[in-house]
């Protein structure tokens, strides 16, 4: 009877994938063999019976395989076109000028893009390079070699493809390496899901590990506001090298295929190790499950040797290309493979014996690698004179309480919350995905299985798993399912000792839920608990779980989604800015020379910093003023930009000026004049008027009035002014960055578009029915497609004066919002009553509705009352 039920579960089929292999536990008898040849059909074969003529016999497998990496392809560009949007509309990126887009690489984010930009710069790439390794500007008084001590290989590699592809006609620098970096995204989510695909043999593992991670992506990755970290360069790479070393630990794989896959793991780490300063420390915690996987008999020497190779040819050349940075050499990963293939070449008789002996011998090889490693480790620093990562140990020692330190490196790691614990927040919202009870699940049973594989492993003579033997065993586990166990167990504890290292833990966190779900192994063990692991039943399961999950997750999530990436912010840091254009005017050198120019025109702008909620009501809370002159001589227009409501320049007086001095950093000619600087008036200088029409411009840009019928208005780019008639109005609310914001829709004379005034403009008061005319808009075509028209720092907003009315009305309703009385008639119009006009008790109106009086109103705006008699 036993051997009936082993054939009868052992004989579904796989699903999804031309890729077969033996079942992930093994409970049969020695039939089972045949009875898994006999069972391994996929799920396609239902298709293959319609496709097989047409197609032939050869070609099913290819098409199986192509279709599966289309649809990773389209959840990676569907991950990639998401985190595009949200970077997009978190700072409104394609309208802010140069230096804000600059400002808004955060921290260390500014530092390496400014080596792009640096490069792109240099009238050479000779040039640059030269200047990055003679760099005497990142530390003060020192001329270091940038190429050594930063790993920003990835920076010259894309100023240099920048230079000598033909797109500089169309595509901005800083857009070329924004869309890199969000093309990364899309190999990391293809990188997932074939890892899932591999483990499961199922394209729904591969499309569930790649939806949750985009519905994860707070715990899964930053890249939307954090671009240019090392670690969104690095982790994609990662993510593909374990899914390259999953392929390569696959039972019965063809040598010309390990061969190919190990050049696969070759250079997705040494593309890992080039982009990314922590890659020593990331091989460390691999190199430990490789030890370990070793150790228990999973993996074979051959495999266990190549993939000790793979990481430290690839830490070597990292080391050629970084100029012999010593860090690397006296890297800890380094000291422990050395040290590991040592010991295992020269203790032979290692996996011999019986259990007690093998675990003796066991202890005894990790004491002598581990002494062997801090030794090697040890020397290896002495010799370099290496102390670069010593504040690293200090921070991992006071961070577990083996003693304080006063290092402050190490301090300031401790006290950032990146480096902190795993906040317990995280499995509250990886719970709320249905992500974190299908992985506890798989990783709790997989464990426990390792460990039962693991026992009978070391129970036997050297005839472990790992030996090729084909011997019937009651436990079974394959190589690449047992490495991805260890990761996930490896990683997920470095996650919790500290939370920036999460991204290298939530994203394999998919892949085993997945792999879990989908997997036919994982299913077959709770099947032969519940005495029911049928071919029906297994089908059953594996397709209907993974479905029901992917349309719960579209029902819930999906409108979450679209609401978050339609939501529009707006990047504003105006001091900022401020700061970083009189830094790029006071670092200039002064102008030795006479400039004369004229001042076409001056404008005091005031705005505001900060505003105030009271009540219901938002107000400016605080202001600055400053004044703006536009200056021309005739060739090139001038900004300077003065403190105050007093202008620096007169309109209309042409001056000469001496050491003075001017900046071009950011794409517009400023001019500052300081202390020491001389301003002679002049007689008139006659200027073109095209030059001078060119300073009112670059002082306030055009804003042409359109009628709405235009086909270009979204696409013609600049500004553009509407006229019309507001017919809707949402009323002014808050955004999550304290900034007020209103949403309208606008009536004009061929349509109706919708418009949202931000910051000051939002402020002013609109009602319904107004005729207005709003300036310098800004158009944008939403993501569905749709048109919308945003408010600049340039905007106006003039409201027109309509005709006086007279109107009897009867009121039968009364309401007080923001401190003004509202009146709803009983022909279902609402009047506003400003508080100038009635400051009085509403409720002691309320207490004699309904009310007969005469409103005197523009558009029903209120300017005067009386109560007609009865």
């Amino acid at each position: 009877m036993r051997a009936c039920r082993s054939r009868k579960s052992n004989s579904d089929d796989n699903s999804g994938s031309a890729l077969h292999r033996p079942p992930l536990v093994n409970f049969g008898t020695k039939d089972n063999s045949r009875v898994y040849k006999s069972g391994q059909r996929g799920i396609e074969e239902c298709l293959k019976l319609s496709w097989i003529h047409i197609l032939g016999p050869n070609c099913w497998p290819a098409v199986v395989i192509a279709a599966g990496l289309l649809l990773a392809g389209v959840i990676g560009l569907f991950h990639a076109w998401c985190v595009y949007s949200i970077h997009e509309n978190l700072l409104w990126f394609s309208h802010l000028k140069e230096v804000e887009r600059e400002i808004s690489f955060r921290t260390e984010c500014g530092l390496y893009y400014s080596y792009y930009k640096q490069m792109l710069k240099a009238p050479t790439i000779q040039q640059g390079l030269y200047e990055l390794t003679h760099d005497n500007t990142t530390e003060s008084k020192r001329t270091i070699n940038i190429l050594q001590r930063m790993n920003i290989y990835q920076e010259v590699f894309l100023s240099i493809l920048y230079r000598i592809l033909p797109i500089q006609t169309y595509l901005e620098p800083i857009y070329f390496y924004i869309y890199t970096v969000f093309a990364l995204q899309t190999v990391y989510v293809i990188a997932l899901f074939i890892t899932s695909w591999l483990l499961s043999d199922s394209w729904l593992a591969g499309a569930l590990s790649g939806v949750w991670y985009i519905l994860n992506r707070v715990d899964t990755t930053r890249v939307e506001f954090t671009i240019s970290l090392r670690e969104n360069w690095s982790i994609p790479f990662f993510a593909l090298q374990v899914a390259a070393i999953t392929c390569y630990l696959r039972p019965k794989l063809k040598p010309i295929h390990q061969r190919v896959v190990l050049w696969l793991v070759f250079v997705s780490t040494f593309c890992f190790c080039l982009t990314w300063q922590f890659n020593q420390f990331v091989l460390l915690v691999q190199a430990l499950i490789i030890y370990t996987l070793d150790c228990l008999d999973f993996l074979t020497a051959e495999q266990v040797v190549s993939l000790y190779l793979m990481q430290v040819s690839s830490l070597l050349l990292v080391w050629l290309l970084q100029f012999c940075n010593s860090m690397i050499l006296g890297s800890l990963v380094l000291s422990f493979i050395v040290s590991a293939l040592f010991i295992k070449h020269f203790q032979t008789g290692l996996k011999m014996g019986g259990f007690v002996i093998r675990v003796g011998k066991l202890a005894l090889h990790t004491l002598l690698v581990l002494a062997l490693t801090f030794t090697i480790n040890y020397s290896a620093k002495k010799v370099l004179q290496l102390k670069s990562d010593e504040h690293i140990f200090k921070f991992i020692k006071a961070k577990f309480g083996f003693g304080a330190t006063r290092d402050f490196d190490a301090s300031l790691y401790l006290c950032e919350e990146a480096f902190g614990l795993l906040p317990l927040d995280t499995f509250e919202r990886l719970a709320g995905t249905v992500l974190l009870y299908p992985y506890l699940c798989t990783l709790s049973v997989l464990f426990i299985l390792l460990l039962l594989v693991a026992l009978s492993n070391l129970s036997l003579n050297g005839l472990g798993q790992a030996s090729g033997e084909k011997e019937d065993r009651t436990f079974k586990m394959r190589p690449d399912v047992a490495y991805n166990l260890m990761h996930t167990v490896f990683f997920g504890l470095l996650a919790f000792s500290t939370m920036r290292m999460k991204y290298l833990w939530t994203g394999h966190m998919c892949t085993i839920a997945a792999f879990g779900v989908c997997g036919k192994e994982v299913w077959a063990l709770y099947l032969r608990v519940l005495h029911c692991n049928t071919k029906t039943a297994m089908r059953l399961i594996r397709y209907s779980v993974p479905i029901v999950i992917l349309a719960f997750l579209y029902y819930k999530f999906w409108p979450r989604l679209m609401e978050e990436i339609s939501e529009l912010r707006e990047f504003y840091d105006p001091d900022t800015v401020e700061l970083m254009e009189w830094i790029s005017m006071e670092t200039s050198p002064p102008t030795t020379g006479l400039l004369k120019c004229l001042c076409v025109a001056t404008r005091i702008h005031r705005r505001a910093l900060s505003y105030s909620t009271i009540g219901m009501k938002i107000e400016i809370s605080k202001t600055k003023t400053e004044t703006i002159s536009a200056l021309t001589d005739g060739v090139i227009c001038y900004l300077n930009k003065k403190e105050g409501s007093t202008p620096e320049f007169e309109e209309g007086v042409s001056y000469i000026l001496q050491k003075h001095t001017l900046s071009n950093k950011f794409g517009q000619m400023y001019l500052f004049v300081g202390p020491g600087s001389l301003k002679f008036k002049t007689t008139p200088h006659n200027f073109s008027e095209a030059a001078q029409t060119s300073a009112k411009e670059a002082l306030c840009p055009p804003s042409p009035e359109m009628t709405g019928g235009e086909p270009d208005i979204f696409s013609r780019g600049g500004h553009i002014s509407l006229r019309g008639q507001i017919t809707e109005f949402h009323g002014v609310r808050m955004t999550r960055a304290r900034v007020p914001i209103v949403d309208l829709k606008i009536k004009c004379l061929e349509g109706t578009f919708s418009v949202s005034l931000w910051r000051e403009a939002a402020l002013t008061e609109l009602f319904v029915g107004d005729e207005v005319l709003i300036t310098h808009l800004r158009p944008c075509v939403q993501e569905t497609g749709t048109g919308k028209f945003h408010s600049s720092n340039y905007t106006t907003v003039e409201i027109a004066e309509g005709q006086m009315q007279e109107t009897v009305v009867e009121v039968i309703g009364v309401s007080n919002v923001n401190h003004t009385c509202h009146f709803l008639g009983s022909d279902s119009q609402v009047y506003v009553v400003p508080q100038i006009v009635f400051a009085g008790n509403p409720d002691d109106l309320i207490a004699r509705l309904p009310l007969h009086l005469s409103l005197k109103h523009v558009n029903r705006r209120v300017f005067q009352i009386s109560e007609v008699s009865e």
